[in-house]
């Protein structure tokens, strides 16, 4: 089973760590922010490894791009991204890899008018 874990972003958000038990490589989910994802990578000794982007908000989206630097992957949900940031992209059944682990979305609406959920 995959572990979760939050990192508090802004003064009222998260962006969500994903990671295999005992592995030192993890995915993040909307880094609207690089500085904490960094710390915390740090703090942990962890390897990131790429980044998921469920929808198109300033504060889901502003720390991809120092992040993505690092060589890792980004990727998107097909609709209501900025397309320039991610390199691969999900839509309608397929699925898109995390090491051993994928990624599949489930349509939905969140807060945006597309913001699927996914199942890992």
């Amino acid at each position: 089973m995959l572990e979760v874990h939050p990192i508090t972003a802004f003064n009222d958000n998260y962006i969500w760590l994903i990671k295999a038990p005992n592995q030192k490589n993890c995915w993040v989910v909307d880094p609207g922010d690089a500085t904490p994802v960094q710390d915390y990578l740090t703090t942990n000794n962890l390897n990131l490894e790429g980044i998921l982007l469920t929808h198109h908000h300033y504060d889901h989206i502003d720390g991809v791009a120092k992040l993505a630097k690092q060589g890792v992957e980004v990727v998107g949900f097909a609709k209501g991204l900025r397309q320039h940031l991610f390199g691969q992209v999900i839509a309608g059944g397929t699925q898109a890899a995390g090491g051993d682990d994928h990624i599949r979305p489930l349509p939905g609406q969140g807060h945006s008018g597309f913001h699927p959920g996914g199942v890992v």
